[in-house]
């Protein structure tokens, strides 16, 4: 009798635990939203528009959102060629992109633009590219350079139709004289 006093009073007890023990993660909408519609390793994409243009970007990882409208890569690189010959390539650590604008967002970057006499060099934290302008702006640590000039500051802003370069909020220009 004792025992199955014993066997009745933990079962009891046991019971008890599992209903008032949370579980160890809960799912809510609140959750919901960082978790992708969609998730692609090692993914190509290329647009072809009627200009003649082609752009392709490659990404180790690719989170698209519907709600939101956008697609986050990871370790992205990429080109644009235009009639077949090579205008720009970058890189960058992070990316984002909107899926109903011509924005792509390159995060820690790397960009090269081959329409000029020699490449020029873009090195920024932030990069907001529009495709449409063919025009791009760069905030936070940004390094411009083409053969010995070298241009540090905070913004610029380069416009790829009419090959203009500006650039704002304390410069340095610094030039190597052989």
């Amino acid at each position: 009798m004792k025992k199955s006093i014993i066997v009745l009073i933990c079962l009891l007890g046991l019971i008890i635990f599992v209903i008032l023990k949370k579980p160890i993660e809960q799912y809510s909408s609140n959750n919901q939203e960082n978790i992708p519609d969609y998730s692609f390793d090692n993914i190509v994409l290329t647009q072809f528009n009627d200009q003649n243009m082609e752009i392709t970007i490659s990404s180790k990882k690719a989170d698209i959102f519907k709600e939101k409208e956008m697609i986050f890569l990871d370790d992205v690189s990429g080109n644009i060629k235009i009639l077949e010959k090579k205008v720009l390539t970058f890189i960058a650590k992070t990316s984002q992109c909107s899926l109903n604008h011509s924005n792509l967002i390159l995060n820690k970057s790397e960009l090269t633009y081959f329409k000029t006499t020699h490449p020029l060099k873009f090195n920024s934290n932030y990069l907001n590219w529009n495709l449409n302008e063919k025009s791009f702006i760069g905030k936070s640590n940004i390094l411009i350079t083409q053969n010995n000039i070298k241009i540090l500051g905070d913004y610029f802003e380069f416009n790829m139709k009419k090959n203009k370069l500006l650039i704002k909020k304390g410069a340095e220009i610094h030039v190597e004289i052989n």
